[in-house]
């Protein structure tokens, strides 16, 4: 198959569409026209620079460096969750880091170890790509869970302060909104898992395919991809929720509802 290539030109072109974009977001009063226009000048910046970056890193290929780039890319991901919150709780970063860690190691354990098996291990050229996709939906499910729990504390207010002074444990108390926020927040990676192939080509295979892979290795792939991106997301879902929900509750089983002030 043809290998497709393009130059920066053919890229520069693509703003041919964004100006459309924000043509309409203009004309709609949608008032997000600086937001695209910001946006994409940081995406072409940080690409660019992202790409001539790992064409150093996949050189020295060294297990220190490739445990510093997942702690930058942890930290940043953990800090643009914070920035996404309604309300500023304190330790949330903490929270966002390990149920981000916890997910990454846990996925990138079990397709490294038992279906990729890079060679050697810390194989930059594996780990950094397959780490990138699977962390930007954790961080998406992370920010959704946590702003649909606090919301969803402030509107059953009172069932859960009922539940609390009939002596039920605060995890029982605050499991309605547990649930509600963590299965929101998946929605559209489920949605996601169910049309994939259907409705939409992924990225990670329409760039493989275009890059001269047979499209049934590019599938195999991808299916691997879709059963990390899902299964981090979960995890992280589901632990940054369960770790809030602790910080929200004192030892005398009541909700610590100052934290949640700035709702």
């Amino acid at each position: 198959m043809a290998l497709f290539q393009l130059s920066f030109g053919d890229v520069a072109l693509s703003l041919i569409l964004m100006a459309l974009a924000i043509a309409l977001s203009r004309f709609h009063g949608l008032g997000i026209d600086k937001n695209l226009a910001i946006g994409t000048v940081r995406a072409f910046a940080q690409l660019t620079l992202i790409g001539f970056a790992l064409k150093v890193l996949f050189q020295v290929n060294s297990p220190w460096l490739l445990l510093i780039v997942l702690i930058v890319m942890l930290s940043v991901a953990s800090y643009e969750s914070v920035r996404r919150q309604q309300v500023r709780l304190p330790r949330f970063f903490l929270i966002t880091f390990g149920s981000l860690s916890l997910a990454l190691v846990v996925s990138l354990g079990v397709v490294a170890e038992l279906i990729v098996r890079p060679d050697p291990w810390y194989n930059l050229v594996v780990i950094i790509p397959l780490s990138g996709i699977v962390l930007g939906n954790g961080l998406n499910i992370v920010s959704l869970s946590a702003n649909r729990f606090i919301s969803e504390v402030q509107l059953r207010r009172d069932e859960v302060e009922v539940a609390l002074s009939l002596a039920a444990p605060p995890r029982k108390a605050l499991h309605p909104v547990f649930k509600s926020a963590v299965s929101g927040a998946l929605i559209p990676s489920i949605n996601a898992l169910m049309t994939v192939g259907l409705v939409q080509l992924p990225g990670v295979m329409t760039g493989q395919i275009l890059a001269g892979l047979p499209p049934v290795e590019a599938v195999k792939f991808q299916i691997v991809i879709m059963m990390m991106w899902v299964t981090t997301g979960v995890i992280s879902g589901v632990m940054a929720t369960l770790l809030l929900m602790a910080r929200l509750v004192n030892r005398r089983w009541q909700v610590r509802w100052e934290l949640l002030q700035g709702c």
